[in-house]
């Protein structure tokens, strides 16, 4: 008998799952594109925080996730500041290319208001 409830339950359950459209799906990604949070967007559009980063996940569009480019401009920022400390010289052109990248990355989180 509880193998039969469970049954129907089961029954009942696969037919309310909830499928993106083609257009949703592109939505979700043009909105995590420009650093929209993913419980925001979850709500937003009705569906759990896990379809939309799992919709994240499968699209994979080859770039590397904001932490990791995070990541390594963190890295550069150490390695600038201990190679400072020990008095090492760091030449010019890596120093503009870093003081654009910090600037580059505030812009970004400003105007995604992160």
């Amino acid at each position: 008998m509880a193998r039969a409830a469970k049954s129907a339950r089961t029954a009942a359950r696969k037919g309310t799952r909830k499928r993106l459209t083609p257009d949703q799906k592109a939505e979700i990604a043009q909105a995590l594109a420009r650093g929209e949070a993913g419980n925001s967007i979850a709500a937003r559009m009705g569906v759990s925080t896990a379809t939309i980063y799992a919709q994240k996940r499968k699209a994979g569009n080859g770039q590397p996730a904001p932490q990791a480019q995070e990541s390594a401009l963190r890295g550069k920022l150490v390695s600038f500041a201990v190679r400072t400390l020990l008095g090492q010289e760091v030449a010019s052109d890596e120093r503009d290319g870093l003081e654009k990248a910090v600037r580059d990355e505030m812009v970004r989180r400003v105007s995604a208001g992160i």
